[in-house]
């Protein structure tokens, strides 16, 4: 009768013990999950901020902005949240959250892209012609862009106006 009765001690002490750490185990894993989530977000905040800080500064950032990498189809530029997907680091962020940030840094990218080489050649021609009507002064028309070596229009803002 005692053997019984401490053999069923003895294993319920150990199945408490078990149940415990386990859930022990479960509460460290998740503590660790959100500090890692946590740094994701963190990530692509401050990815998107820096995106839309240089929209409002007039210089959008495009394709060209971010690193390339090869590969068989050729070199494909690596923003951010490609780069997440790619190591698997975006599944772990909420997916409908995941497939906007997709589609968002696309956008902004395309934009980026359209905006840096039809319009602001555009405007950069309208400025200048502008600057040669009604100011004296001085006036670069060529530097090679760093990305394509295409000669750009570049101003120098040493101007005096014309009365």
């Amino acid at each position: 009768m005692k053997w019984e009765t401490i053999l069923i001690s003895v294993f319920t002490s150990l199945i408490v013990s078990l149940f415990t750490f386990i859930l022990g185990l479960r509460a460290g894993k998740d503590q660790t999950d959100r500090v890692q989530l946590k740094e994701y977000y963190r990530v692509l905040t401050a990815h998107f901020d820096s995106l839309l800080n240089s929209i409002k500064e007039g210089t959008p950032k495009d394709w060209g902005s971010f690193d390339f990498v090869n590969t068989k189809l050729g070199r494909k530029p690596m923003p951010l949240v490609r780069v997440m997907k790619k190591e698997s680091k975006l599944i772990e962020i909420k997916p409908k959250l995941a497939k906007k940030a997709e589609e968002c840094e696309l956008e902004l990218l395309k934009f980026g892209w359209i905006f840096n080489n039809t319009y602001r050649e555009k405007i950069e021609d309208e400025a200048i012609s502008l600057f040669k009507k009604y100011a004296k002064g001085k006036i670069i028309e060529e530097k090679n862009n760093v990305y394509s070596g295409e000669k750009k229009k570049i101003l120098l803002l040493e101007l005096y106006f014309v009365k």
